[in-house]
């Protein structure tokens, strides 16, 4: 016969209470800040980090191992572009939060769609504004799979000696997409270098425009000089083209 240590008992009970806790801890907070390092980062909160990638349709980040390698850190930087935040791979507290919600999943998802695309690597029409479509110095391209052409992304770019700006659209469905807006504002006459610099990140969804920042949706405008209307204009216009 076996003599039972009730203090024994107690003391396992407690370990898997808080084995169980850290666990459930670990998939809803964070302690400290994920990125690429030399050694890799390991542990169970990157493990968590890349299973919840995975179920949102992140599957370029290959197999969950736990170690933030340069896969992860490439999807984390898509996540930051398309949310509004600063795309330095490192995932800090505030977008740890933002990844687990589960009222940023459908957001998240949509972002998996395009995020992975490289424009580079599609098919890309010929110049769209060649033909008097647009005005002087304004050049628009489409990019999109060669296979399915389920992938569509518009560029669009106008620069003269005051401004040199570009907005990539990505589209989801004809009334879903994102725009990511970079601009250069120079000085009088030009120069060599542009005085000031505008990013900005914009979802539009049945022709409303929300500007995205830290992940957080309102509604705004196109910054950077961008005439909003004219743009929305312009991508509608060009929607039959695909």
């Amino acid at each position: 016969m076996f003599k039972i240590n009730n203090k024994r008992i107690l003391l396992i009970k407690l370990a898997g209470i808080v084995t169980i806790a850290f666990i459930v801890l670990a998939c809803s907070s964070l302690i400290r800040i994920l990125e690429l390092k030399k050694p890799l980062m390991h542990g169970q909160d990157i493990l968590n980090l890349q299973n919840r990638l995975l179920s949102l349709g992140f599957s370029e980040i290959g197999d969950a191992d736990g170690y933030y390698g340069p896969l992860t850190e490439v999807v984390i930087k898509q996540i930051q572009t398309f949310s509004g935040f600063e795309p330095d791979g490192k995932v800090n507290k505030t977008l740890f939060d933002f990844i687990f919600n589960d009222n940023s999943a459908s957001f998240l998802q949509n972002i998996s769609i395009v995020s992975a695309y490289d424009p580079k690597s599609l098919e890309k029409t010929e110049n769209l504004f060649g033909s008097g479509f647009g005005e002087s110095g304004q050049q628009g391209f489409i990019y999109y799979s060669t296979k399915d052409k389920k992938v569509k992304i518009f560029e669009y770019y106008s620069g003269d000696e005051s401004m040199n700006g570009s907005i990539m659209c990505y589209f989801i469905s004809d009334d879903y997409y994102f725009l990511i807006n970079d601009t250069e504002i120079y000085g009088p006459g030009g120069g060599s270098s542009p005085s000031d610099h505008f990013h900005s990140v914009n979802l539009v969804t049945n022709n409303n425009i929300f500007e995205i920042s830290n992940g957080v949706l309102d509604s705004g405008s196109i910054s950077g000089g961008w005439d909003s209307e004219s743009i929305l204009n312009r991508i509608n216009n060009v929607k039959n083209k695909f």
